[in-house]
């Protein structure tokens, strides 16, 4: 079996918006942890934290079903 590694720079900008998305990320996933545990719905807080943070809904589930 053989294995490739690829290495590639990217624009400064790119680091930068790659940097908040795991920022906000972490923020709604904590959050979620939090409101799950205290038993609110999944349904309703897919459509909450749609408004409250500005993401859609494949990016709520992502972080809803991430390890």
């Amino acid at each position: 079996m053989s294995q490739v590694t690829y290495q590639t720079k990217c624009p400064e900008s790119l680091t930068e918006f790659c940097e908040l998305i795991s920022i906000l990320f972490g923020k709604v996933e904590r959050d979620l942890y939090k409101a799950l545990s205290r038993g609110e719905k999944i349904n309703e807080l897919k459509r909450n934290y749609q408004k409250i943070y500005g993401i859609n809904a494949r990016q709520f589930n992502s972080v809803h079903t991430s390890p």
